[in-house]
Parts: structure tokens; C-alpha cells; sequence
């Protein structure tokens, strides 16, 4: 009898991992991620560097999940490098992504003479539920982007604030803004990445409605507890502006 209480338990524990696993399965997560690479260029040869990498992307990355992007970033402490970025793809997308051969020679051939370094490789994966894209955007070509440094255990806090603001901002609709997780943590600061459209410098220059439509929606005080709340989850962050290379 007991013999057959452990073969029991044995043959449940299989039935139960055996249908979460195919549950999980079902529920695989679909995302969507980007790489950017910081590169500094060589003084003077900036439009140089541009031509090559447009060149390049023409060549190896016009479409699909290693379609690739330049931008120039302008203001800022790495103001005058730039962001060089793939996507929208998944981890499985690197396994086929163009490497040694005519791709790579084409980079070292005519692109890499222009570069004085390479700085740092990141993966952002965006947050759906923390992301909105307002009607007229689509178009836009320079963006506003916060590097946040989200405290040590604080995740789902900030997350938890951070929608409070977004619920705001999609009801306005009138700017995306894009939410981004690192995926490999360097230590930096750079934990979470928004990002908001922008149609030009002028835009700094119209009435700013965010704490009015923020008090309208969660009630009188409530915009001074939203910034004591961002204080309590987040150390500070670094806010740049970049535009993209045609």
C-alpha cells in the first residue's frame, strides 16, 4: 500500500509538471527588444561615418528583425556619438543574424576607419503595459530619452508608479512614449530607458498640461505624491535628446 501511495504521488507530480509545462508553452512570451551599440567617431569625419553605416544598412539591414537605425545623440554626456540600433527582434533572431563575410567586411572595409570607439552593447526590451503610441507620431524623428536608475528591489514599484504617469499620457494622446527594460544589467544606471517622440526643438517651448491632466485624473495633491513616490523607488537619471540619421 505504501509502495503504491509513492507511485501515486510520483505519477501526479509528473501529470502536474507535465501540463504547466505545456501551459507555459502556450504562453510563450511574445516581445519586442532592441540592441543599440554607443559609438564615438573620429573628429571631422562624422558625415563620412554617416554615408557608411546608411550605406551598410542598406546592404545588410533595410528590413525585417536586424533592420538598423543611426542616430545622432545632442545633448548630454556622450553629445556628438551616436547610437547605432537593430530591431525590433527576439534573443532567438540572434542565432541568424548577418556576421562573418561580406557583411563584416563591408563594416571593417568602410565603416570601422571612421570610428575612434566602441562603447557599450544593450538590450532593451519594451514594457507593453508602460508603452503608448499617440495618433501622428508615427513620423517623428527626434526622441527624448530618460535613463532611469530604478533602486535595488524597487522593479515593481516603479512600475507600479510609472503607470500612474502613463495612464496620463495616453489619455492626452498626444506623445508616445515607449517604456524599455535592460536585459543585462552593467551596473550603470541604465535600468529602465523612456523614450518620447518629439517633432522638433520647439517642442520644449509648448505649455507642458502633465501636472494639470495628472491632478484632473488622480485628484488634487496627488501630482506632489507621484514625485515623492518616483523619489522613493528611483536614484536619478539621465535625460537625452537624439535624432535620427537619413
Amino acid at each position: 500500500m505504501k509502495v503504491n501511495k509513492i507511485l501515486t504521488g510520483m505519477l501526479l507530480l509528473v501529470f502536474l509538471f507535465s501540463n504547466n509545462y505545456s501551459i507555459a508553452q502556450e504562453k510563450k512570451e511574445k516581445y519586442t527588444m532592441y540592441t543599440t551599440i554607443q559609438i564615438k567617431v573620429v573628429k571631422g569625419k562624422e558625415k563620412e561615418f554617416e554615408k557608411a553605416v546608411l550605406a551598410h544598412n542598406e546592404k545588410f539591414h533595410k528590413e525585417g528583425t536586424h533592420q538598423a537605425f543611426l542616430r545622432v545623440i545632442l545633448t548630454g554626456p556622450k553629445a556628438g556619438s551616436y547610437t547605432w540600433l537593430t530591431g525590433p527582434k527576439t534573443f532567438s533572431d540572434f542565432d541568424s543574424a548577418p556576421g562573418e563575410g561580406a557583411h563584416d567586411d563591408d563594416w571593417s572595409n568602410n565603416v570601422d576607419q571612421y570610428v575612434k570607439h566602441y562603447g557599450t552593447i544593450e538590450h532593451w526590451k519594451r514594457n507593453e503595459e508602460l508603452s503608448f503610441t499617440a495618433p501622428d507620431t508615427e513620423g517623428q524623428k527626434m526622441r527624448q530619452v530618460w535613463f532611469i536608475d530604478v533602486k535595488n528591489g524597487k522593479n515593481k514599484q516603479f512600475e507600479k508608479v510609472l503607470a500612474t504617469a502613463i495612464k496620463v499620457t495616453k489619455k492626452a494622446g498626444t506623445d508616445s512614449v515607449f517604456t524599455f527594460n535592460t536585459q543585462f544589467s552593467a551596473g550603470d544606471g541604465r535600468d529602465v530607458a523612456m523614450v518620447f517622440s518629439m517633432e522638433s526643438w520647439a517642442s520644449f517651448d509648448e505649455e507642458d498640461n502633465f501636472y494639470k491632466d495628472y491632478e484632473a485624473m488622480h485628484g488634487e495633491g496627488s501630482f506632489q505624491r507621484f514625485i515623492e513616490d518616483w523619489t522613493d523607488v528611483t536614484n536619478g537619471m539621465v535625460q537625452v535628446i537624439t535624432k535620427l540619421v537619413e
